[in-house]
């Protein structure tokens, strides 16, 4: 009897794997991203290094774009070489403040972004090139660098409209950072589209008394600075000729990228600048009024393929928080992660028995033919 149910049990989970496998050939292939964008760093006066790579890993989890990276010589270096061909790609991505450009790239730039080229402008890139008037017009207001009542207006939301303060002072302030809540103020734009009312950001500088030329700018969403008391724009589309700029000034470091709200918003806005559509849908974990949300933490499961005893625990300590947080659709790729290990001739015994502890919680049918082989495996 127990020879037939082991039998049978075999049985069935081959024929588990041969359905999953039935499935997989009949899905059609993932098409590839069809959008290019380029990150262009190398100085800042924030952490440029950490968040380069979390805005090219939210691209990239987006499906929509292949993003490649051009970074400037270091401050105080020549600049002469710096010369990128803009013009393969369908967007671009500031995370630069820094020292001037050469004039042959400013003409280019400036040229890539008339004739309709995409841009996006990621927080402290706002406070780049003050003295540069085609800049500045791209990104509406701007702060920091010397900018005053000469710069332009400071913008503010207030009796259901924009707003400009013409009174002189130095452009750019933020307090501490803190949570705050972004407000919609634009529930027709493509970017912003089924997104909440107002939605909590995680604690981050609540930027204000941005100034600039104020031209051709679309409001999408404000926050209220405890710095002003007054309502500043946070997301906001300006028209340069026939080119889209996208400007967030969420973001302040890799922490602040973990909010959901922000990611998304970034995704949409660089989808929009890039095409003038949006086609994201307002993903499951979106935060709320008053509830943040954050984004997985990344992992390297070949880590943990190899883990023993005497290792730090920090990927696994992150895996967990993953499953914490994790949408549905994210247990389930949690899921698939862990049953590659299960299944990896390589893994060690503790990574199995790991792997195994996490599954007693979130397993489905779909780990049942990893699970099968361990049923081999004396340990």
């Amino acid at each position: 009897m127990k020879h037939l149910l082991h039998t049978w049990y075999r049985s069935f989970a081959g024929l588990v794997v041969l359905l999953a496998l039935i499935a997989l050939c009949g899905n059609p292939a993932i098409a590839a991203p069809s959008l290019k964008a380029l990150i262009i760093d190398g100085q800042n006066n924030h952490n440029w290094q950490g968040t380069t790579p979390v805005l090219r890993e939210i691209l990239l989890e987006s499906g929509l774009f292949q993003v490649d990276t051009v970074t400037t010589p270091a401050q105080g270096k020549l600049m002469d070489s710096f010369r990128p061909d803009f013009s393969g790609y369908d967007v671009l991505v500031m995370n630069y403040t820094g020292d001037d450009w050469p004039k042959e790239t400013q003409i280019a730039f400036e040229s890539y972004v008339r004739n309709g080229g995409g841009l996006v402008i990621f927080h402290a890139a706002n406070n780049a090139f003050p003295q540069w008037q085609e800049f500045n017009e791209m990104i509406g207001v701007g702060g920091w660098g010397g900018r005053n009542e000469k710069s332009g207006p400071m913008l503010y939301y207030e009796d259901g409209q924009l707003k400009e303060d013409n009174s002189p002072g130095p452009g750019g302030a933020h307090g501490p950072q803190v949570e705050y809540q972004v407000v919609t103020r634009n529930t027709e734009h493509p970017i912003m589209k089924d997104l909440p009312a107002s939605w909590l950001h995680v604690a981050d500088e609540c930027y204000a008394k941005l100034r600039g030329p104020a031209k051709n700018i679309t409001l999408l969403a404000t926050a209220l600075s405890e710095l002003t008391n007054r309502h500043e724009p946070m997301l906001f589309t300006i028209q340069y000729h026939k080119g889209r700029v996208f400007h967030t000034a969420l973001g302040h470091d890799a922490q602040q990228l973990r909010c959901v709200g922000t990611a998304f918003t970034l995704q949409r806005g660089t989808e929009w600048a890039a095409t003038g559509n949006v086609t994201l849908p307002v993903p499951e974990n979106f935060p709320t009024e008053n509830k943040t949300s954050l984004r997985p933490l990344p992992v390297s499961y070949k880590t943990i393929i190899a883990y023993e005893p005497n290792q730090s625990r920090k990927e696994l300590a992150a895996l967990e928080e993953n499953i914490r947080l994790a949408t549905p659709s994210q247990l389930a790729n949690i899921e698939a992660e862990l049953d590659t290990i299960l299944t990896a001739p390589q893994a060690t015994f503790w990574a199995k028995q790991f792997a195994c502890q996490v599954l007693r919680r979130i397993a489905t049918a779909q780990s049942l033919p990893a699970l099968t082989q361990c049923l081999n495996d004396d340990k």
